[in-house]
């Protein structure tokens, strides 16, 4: 595979990048360097932020969400991507067509699909996300 210009960024790496008291901080904040040195650009969902949103006012509060979502739509490399109804509709569809019923559910179903999609690896710390790209034939960072 080429050297990729775009990765699929799932919410555990952003949380964990957010959170300097989470066990996978220091690993997440490795990520977005190797980003920066090979000029890579993190797509996001607006599925994936609406995760990292809620697990970070749990975490901490609705002021630090907001904040912490300013920050990933301001960082210079990041693309966001609206998951529209026509993009749900082709998910579903490559669902179905791959009968993806287990183990993962739809947004991280919706992260292969972009990866595929895009021709970009997936970054996240998911294990049952990453085994599944590989069977699928997805790239993980």
């Amino acid at each position: 595979m080429a050297r990729p210009k775009y990765v699929v960024v799932d919410t555990n790496v952003w949380v964990a990048l957010h959170h300097e008291d989470d066990a996978l901080h220091n690993k997440a904040r490795q990520l977005f360097a190797q980003f920066d040195e090979r000029g890579v650009t993190a797509v996001v969902t607006d599925y994936i932020i609406q995760e990292v949103f809620s697990v970070t006012s749990r975490v901490s509060n609705q002021e630090d969400a907001m904040a912490f979502y300013d920050y990933i739509v301001g960082l210079k490399r990041v693309e966001t991507i609206d998951v529209n109804s026509f993009l749900l509709r082709r998910v579903v569809q490559f669902i179905r067509v791959r009968g993806l019923t287990k183990p993962l559910g739809l947004i991280d179903y919706s992260i292969i699909f972009f990866a595929e999609f895009v021709d970009c690896p997936i970054a996240s710390f998911d294990k049952q996300l990453v085994q599944s790209a590989k069977k699928l034939g997805v790239m993980t960072w």
